[in-house]
């Protein structure tokens, strides 16, 4: 009951909300990717720039093959006060736990390579 209640509702959906049921996001993979992603964030991204400080997670989004978007998280900041309060950690654990924060440190969309039904193309 629940799965055609959600196919009813996926079906009511814009085009492009339905679209994003085939997008998947996943790490990059190899050396070969990595040099593709850094450069597309060297391309497209506002600061031209693809380096990140400290530990690195370079993420993908694809659809039907196709990447249509680059992540890059990294190592969070030492000190951000906001988020430091948000969290309501001692300092103390502030210090133990950081390994455990990333920060977005980069977003960069690709330009499409061919159409994608049902939205705009860039070029």
């Amino acid at each position: 009951m629940a799965i055609c209640y959600a196919d009813q509702k996926l079906a009511e959906l814009p085009p492009e909300a339905r679209l994003l049921n085939e997008v998947g996001v996943r790490l990059v993979a190899g050396p070969a990717e990595r040099r593709r992603h850094d450069e597309l964030l060297e391309c497209e991204h506002y600061l031209r720039n693809a380096k990140a400080i400290g530990r690195v997670l370079r993420y993908v989004a694809e659809y039907r093959g196709q990447w249509v978007a680059v992540l890059t998280f990294s190592s969070a900041a030492l000190h951000l006060k906001p988020r430091d309060q948000f969290l309501h950690w001692p300092a103390r654990q502030v210090q133990e736990r950081r390994h455990l924060l990333a920060q977005n440190a980069k977003l960069s969309h690709c330009r499409p390579t061919a159409s994608v039904a049902g939205t705009q193309n860039y070029e």
